[in-house]
């Protein structure tokens, strides 16, 4: 859900912890930096990726294979 919330803007900022607030900020300035050079994907997997989501997970909530889930990370 946290990620969700990451991935297509922080809406809720007020069920967040001061930590988790404070790395959503950090996440949040980076995504919009990249922005106009990433795709909502690529935003999905970085927002996953960061908050420590396995590989495994993001393949299947993706629907491809693991060694394409790890693939498309490494490339980012």
């Amino acid at each position: 859900e946290f990620g969700l919330r990451a991935a297509f803007g922080l809406g809720q900022t007020e069920t967040l912890d001061a930590g988790e607030a404070s790395v959503a900020g950090a996440a949040q300035v980076l995504l919009d930096a990249l922005q106009p050079a990433i795709t909502n994907e690529e935003r999905l997997l970085l927002v996953w990726v960061a908050e420590g989501v396995s590989h495994r997970q993001i393949a299947e909530w993706l629907g491809i294979g693991y060694d394409a889930a790890t693939k498309r990370i490494w490339r980012i």
